[in-house]
């Protein structure tokens, strides 16, 4: 009924092809940067398949099958609480319900949306080397029951021009227990003061240097992983700004042992530094052996001990809802809390740190007597043994190569991990990168021309009241000359008119 309805039906589906190919890849991911816009994305996407339905259009199989993978990610991303890990422009409240989804018929048409019943993830391992996540889960078969369940986030996503882009690659998010432990800041309001250092490195809990810029060039790539009934593992490299090199490798003994092993290699002149954010409601304070942190959660008996070894011995230092620098906040109803967190600097070159976290099922007292875990050796990110402290038996964990063991030190070897070298995913990404840029030529970026404007403006005010002045002085003193003057003027106005409108102010 509405005028050029069918125009405008045909463009929106041409669009709505272009965009298809780099918004949502073959695995089921947004290409968003964030775990909030896998939700909108994909009930966006489900809307527009109801559409195609009601229009009596065909829905291409293809994206039947994306967006079945969609939710898929989706479910391995939500917790039994309908939060989700907060990396990118994500916010950490709770969604009960989820987005709506679209059911397909027989015939491959879309059905009234609807909410799904349960979002179980489906299985404990999650890799998307394409889009750059792993999503890791243990204690699924007890599932909602918090207790005994685990999430281990890692991301490394990085698709130039996308939106919602933090400068978080090589992130680790965990959750456990029913209570978040270590996260990134999330979805900081535009409005506010803060907002571009969220963007940027501070906000998220990757390596980095002390003066990088959010934009700066650079690119990650998973080198390896791994995966078992006891163990799993990744291990990621960076490379840039320049020389600069951040290798991270995150070891999940499961199911309560965790390892970040981090190395960083590059100029001599500069330093590094990685901040760790845990949530709002948990209480960080430093425990009995030097080095380490106890964690308290609001619900006992869960606590967490934490402990930080490094070489060069790294700086230290404890903040929460700083400006300056900025750190220890987190994002929750659209609004920043301050939030523990724990900064870990270190020179730039050829330096390593390990971060080990321990869950505990039961009261932490953090003067009890413990057998301290410690590093027993470093030649190299592929050649490094940790011993494992605690209240009872003591295990190591040894990289050799690409291989990962686990041991008792009283009983032997309990397990070895043979790392799969990580798949090429050049040709999945160049198309990805492709149909972006072909789009983003088509469509030229929005230039937001107003602090221009403004600027122009008063300059033109202050510009034309002085001539004022000047033109009045001349009237006064040397009115023969004033006629020709402002004819002269005149034509000036027109050129500078044209150059502002041609050229300077140019959308």
């Amino acid at each position: 009924m509405l005028p050029d309805a069918q125009h405008y039906k045909e463009l929106g589906l041409a669009r709505l092809r272009e965009q298809m190919p780099f918004y949502l890849d073959e695995e089921g991911v947004v290409l968003e940067h964030s775990a909030e816009y896998q939700a909108w994305g994909l009930q966006s996407l489900a809307m527009a398949c109801r559409y195609l339905t009601l229009l009596h259009l065909t829905i291409p199989e293809d994206w039947r099958r994306k967006l079945e993978r969609a939710e898929r990610v989706l479910a391995a991303l939500r917790r039994p609480d309908g939060t989700l890990p907060t990396f990118g422009d994500t916010d950490g409240a709770s969604d009960d319900v989820g987005p709506l989804v679209c059911v397909f018929d027989a015939q491959g048409r879309c059905e009234t949306l609807r909410h799904r019943a349960t979002w179980v993830p489906e299985q404990s391992w999650g890799l998307y080397p394409v889009a750059g996540h792993a999503v890791w889960w243990d204690g699924l078969a007890d599932w909602p029951n918090e207790k005994n369940l685990r999430q281990t986030v890692i991301q490394w996503s990085y698709f130039p021009a996308h939106a919602h882009k933090h400068a978080d690659e090589m992130s680790v998010l965990m959750w456990a227990s029913g209570q978040l432990w270590w996260t990134n800041v999330g979805y900081w309001p535009y409005e506010m003061a803060g907002r571009a250092e969220t963007e940027s490195w501070y906000g998220g809990n990757a390596p980095h240097l002390v003066t990088e810029s959010a934009e700066s060039p650079r690119s990650t790539s998973l080198l390896s992983f791994g995966w078992s009934d006891r163990l799993a593992v990744v291990d990621l490299e960076r490379s840039g700004p320049g020389e600069h090199r951040a290798r991270r490798q995150v070891v999940h003994i499961k199911p309560d042992v965790w390892l970040i092993v981090d190395h960083v290699r590059g100029d001599s002149t500069l330093k590094t530094i990685t901040t760790w954010t845990t949530s709002p409601d948990v209480r960080l304070g430093q425990g009995r052996i030097p080095g380490s942190y106890v964690l308290a959660a609001r619900r006992p008996p869960t606590r967490l001990r934490a402990f930080v070894f490094g070489s060069p011995a790294p700086t230290i230092e404890e903040l929460e809802g700083s400006l300056s620098p900025f750190a220890g906040w987190y994002v929750l109803n659209g609004s920043p809390r301050p939030a523990p967190a724990i900064a870990i600097e270190q020179p730039a070159r050829d330096s390593w740190s390990i971060v080990m976290w321990s869950l505990e099922d039961r009261q932490v007292d953090s003067t009890r007597s413990l057998t301290a875990p410690q590093v027993l050796s470093w030649k190299n990110p592929d050649e490094w043994s940790v011993e494992l402290g605690g209240a009872s038996t003591v295990r190591e964990v040894r990289r050799e190569q690409r291989r990962i063991t686990l041991r008792d030190v009283r009983n032997g070897v309990i397990e070895t991990l043979e790392l799969t070298p990580a798949p090429d995913v050049t040709d999945q990404v160049a198309p990805i990168s492709a149909s972006f840029a072909k789009v983003q030529s088509a469509y030229p970026r929005f230039r937001d021309m107003l602090s221009r404007r403004t600027k122009v403006t008063l300059l033109l005010l202050v510009a034309f009241l002085g001539q004022e002045v000047l033109f009045s002085f001349i009237r006064r003193r040397h009115n023969a000359y004033h006629g020709t003057l402002r004819v002269f003027n005149l034509v000036g106005w027109i050129g500078v008119g044209c150059w502002l409108m041609f050229w300077f102010l140019k959308g």
